[in-house]
């Protein structure tokens, strides 16, 4: 049996959690696997423009956290993306330029 750690507002608890539900939990918030992985130059000039479009309050961390996932999910909403937070090649396009993204994408491979 696993266990599954809570924390909330500094009390932690430990859950035991039978397989079933550990698998159920981790089927609820997959991997996505159209997400792109940026550098860590072009992940800070992602954070800046969201932050600058008012998307993304706070520092520039250059990593995709719960803050970043929910600006992510803002900015689609507005532009008539998907709403799901993921940095997909068409939220990435749309924040960073076509042709960054395409000459970025293809030198990766």
């Amino acid at each position: 049996m696993k266990t599954l750690v809570t924390c909330l507002l500094g009390l932690c608890l430990v859950l035991p959690v039978s397989s079933d539900a550990w698998a159920r939990r981790q089927h609820a918030h997959p991997k996505p696997h159209d997400e792109i992985t940026l550098s860590p130059p072009m992940m800070r000039q992602l954070q800046s423009n969201l932050i600058e479009g008012g998307y993304l309050r706070g520092a520039r961390d250059r990593r995709i956290t719960h803050r970043t996932r929910r600006a992510l999910r803002e900015f689609q909403q507005e532009y008539h993306l998907p709403r799901t937070g993921n940095l997909d090649r068409a939220t990435a396009e749309a924040l960073l330029g076509h042709d960054l993204i395409s000459s970025y994408v293809v030198a990766k491979r």
